[in-house]
């Protein structure tokens, strides 16, 4: 729990007035209250620096449980579309092998034999292997036969397949359910932090937040310069008239609040929810979480990067953002925080790609 510094100090300034003069009381308890204060801004913005990278994390892995639960579930719907179309194949394969076969044991008087031999019990490769039923399409034709094992078999691995996708769809969910806790817990954790820090420390803490993000500004301008003048030397795919109707597109959402996995114009993003609307409004299907998006490509080197570019940072990838140029980005920075530009950190970025 944090002192407050006004206590702090009151309580410095009685215990030295009994013994010190006014001019101790005017310099030494300022002083020594001043660095008191200064050190725990340090210490809390440094500490909300570190659960801002924890965030990122959890948060991606919740977007990527969630990205392979949809691509489950439309799994799933293309195993039942093969199943179905499997059974209906079998079915109309044992109706056209019972007409042949009946041929067969009417001649001999075996009609109630057949019957049995041919009727769905519910174990099919048990049907197809009996020997009286192999003998019969063998005799009426042995490709028929084949082919009716071929399917059968078909037919169990492909229900086989959808009953793993199933399972694995219910375990991605449970998945997701736990990153999302995790998320929300680190979240939560975060804005209590904050709050607490905002209470006891107030201006000291803005001050020191405004001082630390020019200074990064100043950084990333400087960074980028250098880059810029690398980048003649690089040969890379140089960007197209679309990464400006993204960039346009992102900066259109500036004060939208952010809210895990949402991708939503006006009312919510994330980080990657937002880069995937902005290259979207460009005509560019990207997935919705940032380490697919990376893998996505193409890359190029981190100092060729250009407006439009997706910059990923973080290992493994937690955030991605869209460059804008001059050291700057525009990105959806965590929960309780609204899309917004702020400076590259270009010491935390991996890697950089030019979506179109």
């Amino acid at each position: 729990m944090f002192v407050r510094p006004r206590a702090r100090l009151i309580a410095l300034v009685v215990a030295l007035s009994s013994f010190a003069g006014p001019t101790l009381l005017a310099s030494a308890p300022a002083s020594a209250s001043s660095n008191n204060i200064q050190n725990q801004v340090n210490a809390i913005l440094d500490e909300l620096d570190q659960l801002e990278g924890q965030m990122d994390v959890i948060s991606e892995d919740y977007a990527a449980a969630l990205s392979l639960q949809d691509d489950l579930v439309v799994e799933i719907e293309s195993s039942k579309a093969s199943v179905a179309l499997k059974e209906a194949q079998l079915a109309g394969m044992r109706k056209d092998l019972f007409g042949v076969a009946k041929q067969a044991f009417m001649s001999g008087g075996r009609a109630n034999s057949l019957t049995s031999l041919l009727t769905d019990t519910g174990g099919l490769n048990a049907m197809v292997q009996r020997e009286h039923y192999l003998s019969v399409a063998v005799n009426a034709g042995a490709n028929s036969s084949d082919e009716l094992d071929a399917l059968v078999e078909d037919l169990n691995l492909e229900r086989k397949k959808l009953e793993k996708k199933k399972a694995d769809a219910e375990k991605q969910a449970q998945v997701a359910t736990s990153r999302f806790n995790a998320a929300e817990n680190l979240a939560n954790a975060y804005q209590s932090k904050l709050g607490r820090a905002q209470a006891d420390l107030g201006e000291a803490l803005q001050a020191e937040r405004n001082r630390r993000d020019a200074l990064a500004l100043e950084q990333s301008r400087a960074i980028s310069a250098k880059y810029q003048s690398q980048a003649i030397n690089i040969k890379v795919k140089s960007p197209s008239s679309r990464a400006g109707v993204a960039v346009q597109a992102a900066l259109a959402q500036i004060g939208t609040p952010y809210q895990f996995a949402r991708s939503s114009p006006g009312v919510a993003f994330d980080c990657s929810g937002l880069t995937l609307y902005a290259w979207g409004q460009a005509g560019v299907s990207l997935p919705h979480y940032s380490r697919a998006q990376f893998q996505r490509g193409p890359k190029i080197p981190i100092s060729a990067a250009q407006p439009g570019d997706l910059i990923f940072s973080r290992t493994p990838i937690g955030h991605v953002s869209l460059y804008i140029g001059g050291g700057r980005m525009v990105h959806a920075p965590r929960r309780g925080d609204v899309v917004r530009i702020a400076p590259v950190d270009w010491g935390r970025v991996v890697g950089v790609t030019r979506p179109g």
